[in-house]
């Protein structure tokens, strides 16, 4: 009796095998991709809430100031220390002349990095000691 020749299939094994790994590593990188898009979706919206809050602040800072006689014009960085967040800060302040009260702020955030946001709010209106949002409510 004779056996059947047995063909050899190292190199189809061998194909199979690489093609598996392809596909992993493919999907590995896809992973990894997506994860590093959303992380930096998160902290883009993170860096713009933070310029909002700022934004924020300094301009209700400005109106105070104001109210109270005192020049509210200038510059000043905020250092990382003082923020939540990743970087530093640049807020310039206007006041226009006259006595209508406008003031212009500028946000820039974060200063140290590849993006920097820069936000600007110009508010116009009666000069107020306090703001109407931050009055303490009775219940």
């Amino acid at each position: 009796m004779t056996r059947p020749a047995v063909l050899p299939r190292r190199g189809a094994v061998m194909f199979v095998a690489l093609a598996a790994l392809a596909t992993v590593a493919a999907i590995a990188a896809a992973m990894l991709s997506g994860a590093l898009a959303g992380r930096r979706q998160l902290r883009a919206e993170r860096d713009s809430l933070q310029v909002e809050q700022l934004l924020d602040l300094a301009t209700r800072e400005a109106r105070e100031r104001g109210a109270a006689g005192h020049g509210a014009d200038g510059m000043r960085v905020v250092p990382t220390d003082a923020i939540v967040g990743s970087g530093s800060a640049r807020i310039t302040t206007t006041v226009a002349p006259g006595g209508d009260g406008a003031v212009r702020v500028v946000v820039e955030y974060p200063l140290e990095g590849p993006v920097t946001i820069r936000r600007t709010r110009e508010v116009t209106g009666p000069v107020s000691a306090r703001s109407p949002s931050h009055e303490e409510q009775s219940p």
